[in-house]
């Protein structure tokens, strides 16, 4: 239509006059395997876990698996680490950088999907754990609070290389390219979810 070929990417143009994929007008994108990922539907599914402040998933299709960054409420996270022997005391950092806190949410956002009847590809197998909420300041969110994809992608890039490392080491995955390779996923096609 109008001479565009349309594609779902959101794009800029560069200096040099090349067409720079930067964004997806739908946050659809489809993982190595094939399966299509409707991310927001599933942030939003999640974001019910009463652990969960905000939320943000990450993949790509050169992953089999979602990654998340998870904000937690932290009242409820130092409730629960005041009955952690090794956590009593600790700042709300220290207990975010906690492996303790790190599996205790993961393991919170797990039993949510569950009961939200998510497949199994729609659960994040690794999340980092962040203590500053997603702000404007931080250029994360938008002045509506939507999440600004590719700004978080630069902005935790060294924690989502990290998580799929983590994962490859594990043996949880396959060995494949860079988690942050692309600057934005790509795919198109029906959605696994509308």
């Amino acid at each position: 239509a109008d001479g565009f070929f349309h594609t779902g990417d959101i794009g800029e143009l560069t200096p040099e006059g090349l067409l720079k994929i930067i964004d997806r007008k739908k946050n659809i994108f489809k993982l190595s395997q094939g399966e299509y990922v409707a991310v927001e539907f599933l942030e939003s599914a999640f974001s019910k876990c009463d652990l969960v402040e905000q939320i943000w998933l990450y993949g790509s299709s050169f992953e089999a698996t979602l990654v998340a960054v998870v904000v937690p409420v932290k009242d409820k996270l130092m409730a629960w680490a005041a009955g952690q022997g090794e956590l009593q005391g600790k700042s709300f950092a220290e207990v975010c950088a906690s492996k303790q806190a790190n599996a205790h949410v993961l393991e919170s956002v797990t039993a949510t999907g569950k009961e939200a009847r998510l497949k199994g590809f729609e659960f994040p197998k690794a999340l980092h754990v962040e203590p500053e909420p997603f702000s404007i300041d931080h250029d994360l969110v938008t002045p509506k609070l939507s999440l600004k994809r590719p700004q978080l992608l630069k902005y935790y890039k060294a924690q989502i290389d990290g998580m799929y490392a983590e994962l490859k080491k594990a043996g949880a995955l396959p060995k494949s390219a860079p988690a942050a390779a692309a600057a934005a996923p790509s795919g198109s096609g029906a959605p696994a979810r509308a």
